[in-house]
């Protein structure tokens, strides 16, 4: 990470570098490849570009180039603006009469209304089987999680009142960033949870002491813009559920970091569980190795 010279970024790191891109996750919001590095950095033309490479221009994009645009850029600001109005709109029938069913149901997870009016959660009333026509999107019924990083809308997920799946993606949303729930602590630490809500109760809980990320769900892997988000954090703690998907997804990131651990939920179950069961969830990082490691040079 550094700090990003296209916004003349003074303080903090914003600027994720990898292999083959880079992208800001500050102010500019700026991405590309090598080549628009060189064009935007040090002003050369697309030609010069090239050649400053020892390359010779081409009249097609290289198809991984391609690929790695789509994965590092949210969806439309058409989509986008669609999706605002969707949140818009299912966050006032949240709080409306009829959205009393799905209040009950995130304050028995423990969620403050705070922490629900902080994440934007909303409702889109209807049968959990049914479908909502809204602003030329097509919305499950249920309680709809934006996911939002700084202004941009990447994903509308919704979660069903009952059947399978029980969670379900807007069509047109990019879900290749976590879930991201960043205090302005600056905490040296992270934890990636299994799900969305049990990272919203994490975050509730303890954002003075940790940020939180969740991939969405057990089958989701760390993506390279995963992996590069999570880079300035020294600790990166895996509180998975205690089931075999969930270990075995576990065992997986920590073969990509050795700064990335394993955390044990208490009650053998998810954050949730753990919580409503009366476990005290900032005593339970306080109580973990957490900060044997923050003092380490």
């Amino acid at each position: 990470m550094y700090q990003c010279p296209f916004h003349r970024e003074q303080n903090g790191y914003s600027l994720a570098v990898w292999a083959d891109g880079y992208k800001c996750f500050g102010k500019c919001d700026t991405s590309g490849d090598i080549i628009s590095w060189l064009m935007k950095y040090r002003q050369l033309t697309f030609v010069d570009a090239l050649q400053s490479l020892g390359q010779q221009p081409t009249s097609q994009q290289p198809k991984h180039q391609r690929k790695q645009e789509k994965l590092i850029h949210p969806p439309s600001k058409t989509w986008q603006m669609k999706a605002k109005q969707v949140i818009r709109v299912s966050i006032d029938n949240l709080w409306r009469d009829s959205g009393q069913f799905a209040r009950d149901y995130l304050h028995r997870r423990g969620l403050t209304d705070e922490t629900i009016e902080t994440t934007q959660l909303g409702y889109i009333p209807g049968y959990y089987t049914q479908w909502t026509k809204l602003y030329d999107m097509s919305v499950p019924c249920g309680i709809l999680i934006p996911w939002i990083r700084f202004d941009d809308i990447w994903a509308l997920k919704v979660r069903r009142a009952s059947g399978q799946p029980k969670y379900q993606m807007v069509k047109g949303s990019r879900p290749h960033i976590p879930y991201t729930l960043v205090s302005g602590h600056c905490n040296e630490s992270a934890v990636i949870c299994e799900g969305e809500f049990d990272a919203m109760l994490l975050h509730q809980e303890t954002s003075d002491l940790v940020d939180v990320y969740t991939l969405g769900s057990a089958s989701k892997r760390l993506n390279e813009l995963n992996r590069t988000m999570l880079l300035p954090y020294r600790k990166v703690w895996l509180a998975y559920d205690n089931d075999e998907a969930g270990q075995n997804r576990v065992q997986q990131m920590m073969n990509v970091s050795a700064r990335m651990q394993p955390l044990h939920i208490p009650n053998n179950g998810d954050i949730t569980d753990c919580f409503l069961s009366g476990h005290d969830l900032r005593k339970w990082i306080q109580s973990t190795n957490f900060e044997s490691w923050q003092n380490l040079p």
